[in-house]
C-alpha cells in the first residue's frame, strides 16, 4: 500500500471515531500537503453546535501499516521542526493509526497529547543537529466522555501552560519558591490523578499565590520516577510455602517493585504477572557477602530462585522459570547458598 493511500485511511479512521462524538467535529485533510498540521478537532459547548464558544485543536494524523500491533506505540519520525511550530501554536493532538497490511479494515487509533510543556520537555533532549524524535503514544479511547476529555484537557493544559514558554521552569523536585503554596496533578485524559500519575499522563502545576488570587504555575515532571502507591505486605507464598517476610511495593505504571527483607528486590511485570528481574544486595554491596544472610533469608532466597510458583500481593506468578537469562544468572547462587544452609 502507497503512503498516499495509508494516510488517507489512517485520516478517515480518526474522523470516523471523532465524528462519533456529538460534541465533536473534525476537520482533516487526506491530500498530507500541509506543512506541520493536517487539520483540527472543534470541540462545541455542550448541546450548541453553532460557531458560539467553539475550540479549535489543531492535529496531526499519520499511518501504519503492520502485519501485528505493536505492544508499546511510539513514533520515532517526528520532526523537530513540526514540534517547534506546534510549540509556538500553543499545543497539537498527534494520531498514528496502525493498519493491518492483511486486512485494512483492522486498526488501532493512538495518540500523544502535545501541550506546551510536553513539547518543551522533548526539545530539552535533542542534541545538535537533530532531525526527528521518538514521541510516545496511548490507544485512543472508545468511550465517547473519554474522547472529549482528551481535547477538553489538551485545550485546558496549553492555555495553562502556553503564558509561561519564555520562562525557566521548575522541576517538581525544586518548587522552593515561598509563593508556592501547593502542587495539583491533573490528568490529560479521563484518568483520575492516581492512575494519571502512574501511566504518566498529567500535567503539574505548582500553585502560586499573588496578591490577584491563586496562579497555576508548570512544573517540569520529566525528572519524576512514575512511583507511587507505597504498600506493605508480610506474607510470600513460593510453591506450597509461606514466607514471613515483610515487604514494600513500589507500584508503577507497567511494573510493581517489591523491596523483600533480607535485601531481595523482586521486579513483577503487571501485564503478564512475570518476574522480570531478582536482585539481591549483597551481590551488589562489595562490604556484603552471602555469609552476611541468616539461615532465614537463605532459606527463602533459595526457595525464590528454585520455586515454580509466586504469590504476593495478589499477584501468581507461575512462569518464573522462563526466563532463562535469570535462571543462567542465579545457577551458582543457588548451589552456593545450599552449601550454606
Amino acid at each position: 500500500m502507497n503512503n498516499k493511500k495509508t494516510e488517507e485511511m489512517a485520516a478517515r479512521a480518526v474522523e470516523e471515531s471523532i465524528e462519533k462524538v456529538d460534541r465533536l467535529e473534525s476537520n482533516i485533510s487526506r491530500n498530507d500537503k500541509s506543512p506541520s498540521w493536517d487539520g483540527e478537532i472543534i470541540v462545541h459547548r455542550e448541546n450548541d453546535n453553532t460557531k458560539k464558544g467553539i475550540i479549535r485543536i489543531p492535529v496531526q494524523v499519520k499511518g501504519e501499516t503492520c502485519k501485528m500491533f505493536p505492544k508499546t506505540y511510539s513514533f520515532p519520525k517526528m520532526k523537530i521542526i513540526d514540534l517547534e511550530n506546534y510549540l509556538r501554536d500553543g499545543g497539537c493532538v498527534f494520531f498514528l493509526v496502525y493498519i493491518n497490511k492483511m486486512n485494512t479494515d483492522i486498526r488501532k487509533i493512538c495518540y500523544a497529547v502535545l501541550t506546551p510543556m510536553k513539547i518543551k520537555d522533548i526539545l530539552s533532549e535533542i542534541k545538535e543537529n537533530q532531525k526527528e524524535k521518538t514521541i510516545y503514544l496511548k490507544e485512543f479511547p472508545n468511550d465517547d466522555k473519554q474522547k472529549l476529555n482528551v481535547f477538553l484537557s489538551c485545550y485546558s493544559n496549553s492555555q495553562k501552560q502556553v503564558g509561561f514558554m519564555q520562562s525557566v521552569v521548575k522541576d517538581a523536585f525544586n518548587v522552593n519558591d515561598e509563593h508556592i503554596t501547593g502542587l495539583v496533578i491533573s490528568s490529560n485524559s479521563h484518568k483520575d490523578a492516581y492512575a494519571a500519575f502512574l501511566d504518566n499522563d498529567f500535567n503539574m502545576y505548582g500553585i502560586e499565590e499573588l496578591s490577584c488570587g491563586k496562579i497555576p504555575v508548570p512544573v517540569k515532571t520529566s525528572n519524576i520516577v512514575k512511583t507511587m502507591g507505597f504498600k506493605k505486605g508480610n506474607k510470600i507464598k513460593v510453591d506450597e510455602r509461606y514466607f514471613d517476610k515483610k515487604y514494600l511495593v513500589m507500584e508503577q505504571a507497567k511494573i510493581n517493585e517489591y523491596d523483600i527483607e533480607g535485601g531481595i528486590k523482586l521486579i513483577i511485570d503487571k501485564e503478564s504477572a512475570s518476574v522480570t528481574d531478582i536482585t539481591f544486595d549483597f551481590l551488589k554491596n562489595k562490604h556484603m557477602s552471602i555469609n552476611d544472610l541468616n539461615m532465614n533469608d537463605l532459606d527463602f532466597a533459595s526457595s525464590l530462585l528454585s520455586g515454580k510458583v509466586i504469590s504476593i500481593d495478589g499477584y501468581v506468578i507461575n512462569n518464573i522459570n522462563t526466563n532463562a537469562e535469570l535462571l543462567c544468572k542465579f545457577e551458582q547462587l543457588k548451589k552456593d547458598i545450599q552449601v550454606i544452609i
